[in-house]
Protein backbone atom coordinates (compact mmCIF):
# COMPACT_ATOMS: atom_id res chain seq x y z
CA UNK A 1 0.00 0.00 0.00
CA UNK A 2 1.53 3.66 -0.60
CA UNK A 3 1.94 6.31 0.99
CA UNK A 4 -1.71 8.08 2.34
CA UNK A 5 -0.05 11.14 4.42
CA UNK A 6 -1.15 14.37 2.51
CA UNK A 7 1.18 16.64 1.46
CA UNK A 8 1.30 20.02 3.12
CA UNK A 9 3.32 23.12 2.84
CA UNK A 10 4.93 24.99 5.34
CA UNK A 11 7.78 27.72 5.73
CA UNK A 12 10.82 27.36 8.01
CA UNK A 13 13.54 29.31 8.38
CA UNK A 14 17.51 28.13 7.80
CA UNK A 15 20.06 30.42 8.62
CA UNK A 16 18.66 33.25 8.02
CA UNK A 17 16.29 32.53 5.52
CA UNK A 18 13.32 31.60 4.52
CA UNK A 19 11.88 28.03 2.76
CA UNK A 20 8.69 26.68 1.23
CA UNK A 21 8.90 23.47 1.83
CA UNK A 22 6.11 20.49 0.93
CA UNK A 23 6.67 17.55 2.93
CA UNK A 24 4.12 14.53 4.17
CA UNK A 25 6.03 14.99 7.10
CA UNK A 26 4.33 16.28 10.28
CA UNK A 27 4.83 19.84 10.79
CA UNK A 28 6.36 19.71 14.03
CA UNK A 29 9.13 17.29 12.87
CA UNK A 30 10.16 19.53 9.78
CA UNK A 31 10.48 22.14 11.93
CA UNK A 32 12.80 20.22 14.38
CA UNK A 33 14.62 19.70 11.17
CA UNK A 34 14.64 23.09 9.98
CA UNK A 35 15.97 23.88 13.47
CA UNK A 36 18.61 20.98 13.30
CA UNK A 37 20.38 22.21 10.53
CA UNK A 38 19.91 26.32 11.38
CA UNK A 39 21.90 25.22 14.59
CA UNK A 40 24.47 23.02 12.84
CA UNK A 41 25.30 25.76 10.43
CA UNK A 42 25.04 28.64 13.43
CA UNK A 43 27.81 26.63 14.96
CA UNK A 44 30.19 25.80 12.08
CA UNK A 45 29.92 29.56 10.77
CA UNK A 46 30.92 30.32 14.39
CA UNK A 47 33.60 28.16 14.55
CA UNK A 48 35.36 28.94 11.74
CA UNK A 49 36.02 32.32 10.93
CA UNK A 50 37.61 31.76 7.98
CA UNK A 51 34.66 29.92 6.16
CA UNK A 52 32.09 32.79 4.78
CA UNK A 53 29.85 31.29 1.90
CA UNK A 54 26.37 30.03 2.86
CA UNK A 55 26.97 27.40 0.47
CA UNK A 56 30.25 26.19 2.23
CA UNK A 57 28.49 26.32 5.26
CA UNK A 58 25.66 23.83 4.13
CA UNK A 59 28.22 21.60 2.25
CA UNK A 60 29.92 20.85 5.32
CA UNK A 61 27.11 20.30 7.55
CA UNK A 62 25.42 18.08 5.21
CA UNK A 63 28.75 16.02 4.99
CA UNK A 64 28.20 15.94 8.86
CA UNK A 65 24.89 14.73 8.38
CA UNK A 66 25.68 12.35 6.17
CA UNK A 67 28.29 10.93 8.33
CA UNK A 68 26.43 10.79 11.04
CA UNK A 69 23.47 8.80 8.90
CA UNK A 70 26.32 6.36 7.81
CA UNK A 71 27.31 5.65 11.60
CA UNK A 72 23.50 5.16 12.76
CA UNK A 73 23.03 2.85 9.57
CA UNK A 74 26.41 0.88 10.30
CA UNK A 75 25.22 0.66 14.45
CA UNK A 76 21.41 -0.82 13.22
CA UNK A 77 23.08 -3.18 10.88
CA UNK A 78 25.13 -4.30 13.68
CA UNK A 79 22.01 -4.45 16.09
CA UNK A 80 20.03 -6.30 13.48
CA UNK A 81 22.57 -9.09 13.41
CA UNK A 82 22.78 -9.66 16.83
CA UNK A 83 18.79 -10.22 17.06
CA UNK A 84 19.31 -12.04 13.83
CA UNK A 85 21.91 -14.92 15.75
CA UNK A 86 19.82 -14.49 19.13
CA UNK A 87 16.49 -14.87 17.44
CA UNK A 88 18.01 -18.09 15.35
CA UNK A 89 19.62 -19.45 18.59
CA UNK A 90 16.35 -19.18 20.67
CA UNK A 91 14.45 -20.81 17.59
CA UNK A 92 17.47 -23.39 16.88
CA UNK A 93 16.55 -24.40 21.30
CA UNK A 94 12.99 -24.25 20.75
CA UNK A 95 13.06 -26.69 18.21
CA UNK A 96 15.20 -28.74 19.85
CA UNK A 97 13.33 -29.00 22.87
CA UNK A 98 16.31 -27.37 24.72
CA UNK A 99 14.66 -24.12 26.04
CA UNK A 100 13.28 -24.27 29.53
CA UNK A 101 9.90 -23.54 29.28
CA UNK A 102 8.25 -22.62 32.45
Amino acid sequence: MGDTRETQSMRVRVYGRDYSIRSTEAAADTERVARNVDEAMRMVADSNHVIKSTTEIAVLVALHFANELDRTRERLSEVLRKVEKTTNALSRAVDDDTLPLE
